[in-house]
C-alpha cells in the first residue's frame, strides 16, 4: 500500500465515504474480468492530485499508478456519471448533516468564463464580448448552501439565456423536486416564461441596486459566486486545459467532492477538558480582586499583576497573557532581561597649540 504524502491524498475517513460510491471491479461481477493492477485509492489519489495541483498527466509523480492507467479510470468513470454519483451523494450526506432535506427545492444557477490552453481546440472554444474573455463558460446551479448540483461546460461565446435552457432542462430531469431558481439579470427576458411554461420552473432575478458603487454583496447569488471560488482553488481549474468539455466538467466535479470529504471528515475543535474551572466561591474571589483593581486602567502592569496575583491565591492556572505580570512580584528584576552594559566612551582628544593631531597630515 502506498504511503499518503501529499496534501491532496485522501485520508482514512475520506476514503470510506468514496470507497462504497465507486463501481465494482469487473472481475467481481458475473460477467468477470481480469483483476485491477492498481488499488482503487491509488488511482483516486492521483486524480485529486492532478486537480490540486494542476500538473500534466505526464507529469504525475512516480509513486502514482502510471498516468495512462489513471488517464483510462478517469475517461471511462467521467463517462459512466461516476463522478456525479459521488457529488451527489455527498451533497445529500451534507444536508443531512446540517438537519435539511437531502432534496433541496430552491437553486441558484450563474456562468463563469475561464481562458483556455493552446492545447484546446476552436471548436470547443470561443469568445466572451461581455467580459473579453476568449475560452470556455462554465453554468453551474447550487443549492442554498453553496453545494453543486449541475455543471455544464460551453464555448464562451454562447449567452447565458440561450445556454440556460439546456441546463435547466437537464435539471428537471435529474431534480424533478426544484421548483425556485434564483439567477441575475442575464437570465431574464424570454427564459422566465419559457421555463414557467415547459418545465414548470420558477426563474426570480436578484437585481443590483441602483445607488451601488463597488463591490455590493447580493443576496442569493453570493452564494454561487462563494461556490465558484471554492473551485478555484484546484489549481486545474484556474484554466481550462481540457480538450473535450466533457473533462472539464469531470474536473470541476472532482474539486467539488473533495471540498464536499473535507467538509465531512473534518475534526471538530474541543476544547481542553483538562483545565479545571473555578468554583463559584473561587470565582467571587477572583472578581472581587478585579474590581478593586478597576482604579488603574486595564492595560496597566499593575492591574494585570493584581489579576494575575488573583488567579494565583486561589489555585487556579494563570493565563499566559497575566503570567508574566503576576511572577515579576517574586524577585527583584525577575522576568526581565538583564540590561546590556554600555561600553565606555573614550576621552576626546584636545587640541594642543603646537601639536598635530594624530592621523592629520601636514600639509
Amino acid at each position: 500500500m502506498r504511503q499518503r504524502r501529499y496534501p491532496s491524498d485522501t485520508t482514512d475517513l475520506e476514503w470510506a465515504l468514496i470507497e462504497p460510491l465507486l463501481p465494482v471491479p469487473a472481475c467481481q461481477t458475473p460477467r468477470g474480468g481480469r483483476p485491477e493492477a492498481h488499488p482503487r485509492r491509488e488511482i483516486v489519489d492521483a486524480l485529486r492530485y492532478i486537480v490540486d495541483t494542476g500538473c500534466k498527466w505526464s507529469a504525475l509523480p512516480q509513486d502514482y499508478p502510471p498516468f495512462k492507467t489513471v488517464f483510462g479510470f478517469f475517461t471511462r468513470w467521467s463517462a459512466a456519471g461516476i463522478f456525479n454519483l459521488i457529488r451527489d451523494q455527498l451533497r445529500r450526506h451534507i444536508r443531512r448533516t446540517m438537519g435539511t432535506s437531502p432534496h433541496p427545492v430552491a437553486v441558484v444557477i450563474d456562468s463563469q468564463s475561464v481562458r483556455v490552453a493552446a492545447t484546446v481546440p476552436r471548436s470547443a472554444s470561443g469568445y466572451d464580448a461581455g467580459k473579453k474573455i476568449p475560452g470556455r463558460k462554465r453554468h453551474i446551479i447550487v443549492d442554498a448552501k453553496g453545494l453543486p448540483l449541475f455543471v455544464m461546460v460551453t464555448p464562451a461565446n454562447l449567452h447565458d439565456s440561450v445556454a440556460a435552457r439546456e441546463v435547466l432542462f437537464r435539471l428537471r430531469l435529474m431534480h424533478p423536486e426544484i421548483t425556485i431558481v434564483w439567477a441575475d439579470l442575464a437570465y431574464a427576458g424570454t427564459l422566465v416564461g419559457w421555463a414557467k411554461s415547459f418545465i414548470r420552473l420558477t426563474i426570480k432575478t436578484v437585481s443590483r441596486p441602483k445607488d451601488a458603487k463597488g463591490f455590493v454583496v447580493l443576496p442569493r447569488r453570493w452564494v454561487v459566486e462563494r461556490s465558484l471560488a471554492w473551485l478555484l482553488h484546484a489549481r486545474r481549474n484556474a484554466r481550462d486545459y481540457e480538450t473535450l468539455p466533457q473533462h472539464s466538467e469531470a474536473m470541476l466535479t472532482l474539486a467539488a467532492i473533495t471540498l464536499m470529504t473535507r467538509r465531512l471528515t473534518r475534526q471538530p475543535v474541543q476544547p481542553n477538558a483538562a483545565a479545571p474551572r473555578p468554583t463559584p466561591a473561587v470565582q467571587a474571589a477572583i472578581t472581587k480582586t478585579v474590581s478593586s483593581s478597576r482604579l488603574a486602567s486595564p492595560g496597566s502592569k499593575s492591574a494585570a499583576c493584581k489579576r494575575g496575583r488573583a488567579f494565583e491565591r486561589t489555585g487556579v492556572p494563570v493565563p499566559p497573557r497575566l503570567r508574566s505580570a503576576a511572577t515579576a512580584h517574586r524577585a527583584p528584576g525577575a522576568g526581565r532581561l538583564p540590561r546590556r552594559p554600555t561600553p565606555a566612551r573614550p576621552a576626546p582628544v584636545r587640541a594642543v597649540p603646537g601639536r598635530r593631531r594624530p592621523g592629520c597630515l601636514r600639509r
